[in-house]
């Protein structure tokens, strides 16, 4: 979201020094967690809404009450935007003053100098899109607008647990382990991935080792986002216990409980971390609020579950992204405690500016 150049939006000016304002304006940002497409996905995309309401935005519409839209049709590739806001437009006034949909009307102001979301002001922004969508939009939207320095991104192929660019410097990949806290682990597709030839756990941590090999002295850090499907307590399991799940259950392809599959999970992330600190990366673990809407269990952003691994890797640094929100006392409670646990504020000031 670029930063702001008109006072009144977020604040009575009267509450602001102008000199301090000014200061913060020039401050440089690491933007330390980015789904960002490459600038060719974007030049190659069609010029609608779908930037603007991609991941977070449209799901405070969907939680004001927008019916299901069948295949998404929302984000679908011919979508126009003066039909995407045809969908949309009677929710829009429900959710402008929510905290995404505040970004939303900051970025346009800043990037398009047009003021909100309107009927009448629809086609006159999606022209200023479609003109500003050139080589170089990238750099002009992340640098000369927002002042962010560089971003982390996250991978989204799922051959791969990190992303090459064209952005060298500006993107700043990550290595996403998550894939190995879940309940699919096709060993197919990593020994494709990876030529590693995989008969055993031995094999299987070879493999793992292969992308750290690969990745680790080009990524900036290690990074974990199964809070979104399982708790965020791991125990420390012993590779002979381990190792009989992962026969059983991927060599064998015979069925494992829920507690046998998330013994191989954790061995997996254990193991994860020991390579992280032997390559000297931090650990981001994504903690706290999910995005989408209707279906987000509280019962899985618990930050005390991680305690254990604060515990048994004094060496290792954790950065604890969103900050678990809305568990923010807990969240200043460990780094209070640990010397190894960092706060990461990404995300939490485009859910909730007070709480951030």
């Amino acid at each position: 979201m670029p930063r702001s150049r008109n006072r009144n939006f977020w604040l009575d000016p009267q509450a602001q020094d102008p000199e301090i304002h000014d200061h913060v304006e020039q401050i440089q940002i690491v933007d330390s967690h980015e789904h960002l497409d490459e600038e060719r996905v974007r030049l190659e995309g069609p010029n609608n809404l779908t930037r603007f309401f991609l991941y977070y935005t449209f799901s405070d519409v969907v939680s004001a009450g927008l019916p299901d839209m069948p295949g998404g049709t929302f984000f679908n590739h011919g979508m126009s935007g003066e039909e995407q806001w045809t969908l949309i437009r009677n929710y829009w006034p429900l959710v402008k003053h929510s905290a995404f949909c505040r970004a939303v009307t900051l970025s346009i102001r800043e990037l398009y100098d047009i003021e909100d979301l309107r009927d009448d002001t629809i086609l006159p922004l999606l022209e200023a899109i479609a003109k500003k969508n050139q080589p170089g939009v990238t750099e002009w939207i992340l640098r000369e607008k927002c002042g962010i320095e560089c971003s982390f991104i996250n991978c989204e192929d799922p051959g791969d647990l990190a992303r090459r660019t064209d952005h060298p410097g500006l993107f700043l990949p990550v290595l996403g382990v998550s894939a190995f806290c879940s309940d699919k682990m096709p060993i197919d597709k990593y020994q494709r991935s990876t030529g590693v030839s995989i008969a055993s756990l031995k094999d299987w941590t070879r493999m793992i080792d292969w992308y750290f090999e690969r990745w680790g002295g080009h990524v900036v850090s290690l990074k974990n986002v199964c809070g979104y499907w399982r708790s965020l307590h791991f125990e420390n399991v012993a590779e002979s216990e381990a190792g009989a799940v992962f026969e059983k259950w991927l060599l064998r392809g015979q069925s494992a409980t829920e507690t046998e599959r998330r013994m191989l999970q954790d061995f997996n992330f254990h193991y994860c971390i020991r390579r992280a600190i032997d390559y000297g990366l931090p650990v981001q673990i994504h903690t706290g609020y999910h995005s989408g809407s209707n279906y987000m269990d509280l019962n899985l952003l618990w930050l005390r579950d991680l305690c254990n691994l604060f515990r048994d890797y004094p060496s290792a640094r954790f950065v604890l992204i969103h900050t678990g929100y809305p568990e923010g006392q807990e969240l200043i409670a460990l780094c209070k405690h640990y010397r190894n646990v960092f706060a990461d504020l990404s995300w939490t000031w485009a859910i909730d500016p007070e709480a951030s």
